[in-house]
C-alpha cells in the first residue's frame, strides 16, 4: 500500500465511524461537511478521498479524542509499512 491509499483508507473510516457515532444519515453527514450527498458517498465508500477543505471540517467537529487516535492509527500504520512505503 502506498501512502495516498493508506490515507484514503484511514479517512474512509474516519468518516464512516463519526458519522454512525453522531447518529447521522450519509445525506446529513454530507450536509453538515457541505458536499454533495455522492461525493461523501464515495469517500465513505473509499471510491474518493475527502478534499483538504472538508477534512477540516471533519476535524472542526470531531471530539480531542477521536483526532488523537486518528493522528495515532496513521502513525502506527505508517510504522507497520516502513520506510519502503512509496509516497
Amino acid at each position: 500500500m502506498d501512502y495516498k491509499g493508506l490515507v484514503r483508507e484511514l479517512l474512509t473510516q474516519c468518516t464512516s465511524e463519526q458519522r454512525k457515532k453522531w447518529g447521522l444519515t450519509q445525506e446529513q453527514m454530507a450536509e453538515l461537511l457541505h458536499i454533495s450527498s455522492r461525493a461523501y458517498g464515495n469517500a465513505e465508500r473509499g471510491k474518493s478521498c475527502i478534499s483538504s477543505q472538508t477534512l477540516v471540517s471533519l476535524l472542526g467537529r470531531m471530539d480531542e479524542d477521536d483526532i488523537l487516535e486518528l493522528l495515532l492509527v496513521f502513525n502506527q500504520r505508517v510504522d507497520e509499512l516502513g520506510d519502503d512505503m512509496p509516497i
